[in-house]
């Protein structure tokens, strides 16, 4: 929260203390940050923002996408600024993931993190052809959602591109999706504009870096308007109790109407996923 205090615009609580344990006299976990006013929206953005402030909305958006785009790291991991975050950043590894890390590449972390999980859900499902076919799909699906941000993220930027604000719901009509593609759409649109001017930042624990030596990184709108961003949505998003439907909506994305999931159950249903 500092880091992004620091280095950016985006609204962002101050923290006067807080403690992870509950061995301490108040006796719970707690934050105790800075009061920010506000107020809590009733539905999705897309259809609880009145229709004159969408434009509004849309702007402050991209500039916090855009903002967060610019802030890089060397490496994929955990933020450590020691015990009380009042030092320099360094990337160290990540207690909640299969392949804790740092990682080098976009590819290892959501490979490691697919593997992890497709295990968990053989173990639920054994011998389940569906599932298994699932586990399949969602695991080759990864080849339609990396491009090429690695070593530029302290999380992979494809991740960044995961907005919920963002996502059409299978079960509405195109009408009652509406809204939400077109507050996507004014979002992408203000993003491309905030793009065009922004300089490239080193990363934050390299300071040092020639960014004139970078790559010609794929920009975030680019990556959020195609349909890798709804690939990596459905394949970040699902939990090993809802993969099947999961893999079946990322089929549905990856092969359109050309390849049945009956098709690929008799492809991947009964080969070892291992």
């Amino acid at each position: 929260m500092k880091i992004i205090k620091k280095h950016t615009s985006i609204p962002i609580p101050q923290v006067f203390g807080f403690e992870a344990s509950a061995d301490q006299p108040f006796g719970y976990p707690y934050v105790f940050t800075e009061y920010l006013g506000g107020a809590t929206l009733s539905n999705g953005l897309a259809t609880a923002i009145p229709h004159q402030y969408r434009v509004k909305v849309a702007r402050q958006l991209a500039n916090v996408f855009a903002e967060l785009q610019n802030l890089t790291f060397s490496h994929i991991g955990r933020l450590w600024c020691r015990e009380n975050a009042d030092q320099p950043a360094e990337i160290i590894a990540m207690a909640w993931h299969s392949s804790p890390g740092p990682l080098e590449t976009s590819f290892e972390y959501f490979y490691s993190q697919r593997q992890g999980e497709n295990r968990e859900i053989m173990s639920m499902h054994p011998n389940d052809p569906d599932w298994l076919t699932a586990c399949w799909v969602l695991k080759t699906s990864l080849t339609h959602v990396i491009i090429d941000w690695s070593n530029a993220q302290a999380a992979p930027l494809e991740q960044l591109s995961v907005c919920p604000e963002f996502v059409t719901f299978p079960g509405l009509s195109d009408e009652e999706n509406r809204p939400i593609l077109e507050l996507k759409n004014l979002v992408l649109e203000s993003l491309r504009e905030r793009e065009i001017d922004q300089e490239k930042r080193p990363p934050l624990d390299n300071l040092q870096a020639d960014m004139a030596l970078g790559p010609n990184l794929t920009s975030l709108s680019t990556y959020m308007a195609s349909k890798s961003a709804k690939v990596v949505h459905r394949q970040y998003m699902a939990s090993p109790r809802g993969s099947l439907w999961a893999g079946k909506r990322v089929a549905k994305l990856i092969y359109g109407r050309s390849v049945t999931w009956e098709q690929l159950r008799e492809v991947y249903g009964t080969v070892p996923l291992f």
